[in-house]
């Protein structure tokens, strides 16, 4: 199986859980495309079975526009792949991803219900929480 996890990261939270999902992947024997959103291609979302998008926080409760610019770009080939979300917040109520994963369902596009967000006052998660997260994804991918 293969995973794409594109990314922004303003001060290396969000790199540090993209780095994280993507060690948790890899023990998994799935292959795993982690790149920065700028260097990021519509064709790592076409072949990918797992798309893992990451954004810190920005200015409250929004996710940053290079991200949402590239998910908008790519909306076509998000279809029938497993969807999910993950960054870091510093303040705010980390609702960030709630605007975007509503948008995208509303095109039928499946976004699991909960990202991966962490204060980053509070720590970075650790591999038992990105197993956790990463657990229905990873069995439903396989099963499809």
């Amino acid at each position: 199986m293969k995973a794409a996890i594109i990314f922004f990261s303003a001060t290396g939270n969000t790199r540090r859980i993209a780095d994280l999902l993507a060690d948790r992947l890899r023990y998994r024997d799935w292959r795993v495309l982690l790149t920065p959103v700028d260097e990021a291609q519509i064709s790592d979302v076409r072949e990918a079975d797992l798309v893992l998008l990451g954004s810190p926080a920005w200015s409250g409760e929004r996710v940053v526009d290079p991200l949402k610019d590239f998910v908008c770009d790519a909306r076509e080939w998000l279809r029938g792949k497993k969807v999910a979300f993950f960054g870091s917040y510093d303040w705010g109520e980390d609702r960030h991803f709630d605007a975007l994963t509503a948008e995208l369902r509303e095109s039928g596009i499946e976004v699991r219900d909960a990202p991966c967000v962490t204060n980053a006052r509070e720590g970075l998660p650790g591999p038992e929480a990105a197993d956790a997260f990463l657990l229905d994804l990873t069995a439903q991918a396989c099963t499809d």
